[in-house]
C-alpha cells in the first residue's frame, strides 16, 4: 500500500543521496533550470510523479465496460441462502446474548 502525506507534518528530515556522473548531473541541472526549478525540486518532482504512476498502476483494476456491467448485475442480484452461514450467525448471536459483561464495564 502506498501513502504520501498521510502522517504528521514533521518537516523535511529525511535525506536522499546518490552518486551520478558529471554528464548526467549537468543534464539534469540544465533541464531543471529550463523548467524553472532547482535541481532538488526537479529530481524529487520527477521521482514522485513516477512513483505515483507506479502506485496507481499497482492499485487500479481496469476492466472492459462489458465486464463492469456484468459485475454490477451480479452484485445487485440477490445472493443464495447459505445454511451454514445462517447457523453460524445464529450461534454467535446466542453466545453474545448469554455472555457475562466484563468486570468494570
Amino acid at each position: 500500500m502506498y501513502a504520501l502525506g498521510m502522517g504528521k507534518a514533521t518537516g523535511k528530515s529525511a535525506r536522499l543521496n546518490m552518486r551520478i556522473d558529471n554528464e548526467a548531473h549537468e543534464f539534469l541541472r540544465l533541464a531543471a533550470r529550463d523548467n524553472g526549478q532547482d535541481l532538488t525540486s526537479f529530481v524529487l518532482g520527477s521521482a514522485l510523479d513516477k512513483a505515483r504512476q507506479i502506485a496507481y498502476a499497482n492499485s487500479a483494476i481496469i476492466v472492459s465496460s462489458e465486464a463492469y456491467s456484468r459485475m454490477i448485475t451480479e452484485a445487485d442480484a440477490p445472493g443464495e441462502y447459505n445454511q451454514n452461514l445462517a447457523q453460524l450467525l445464529k450461534s454467535a448471536a446466542a453466545a453474545a446474548a448469554t455472555a457475562k459483561p466484563a468486570v468494570g464495564a
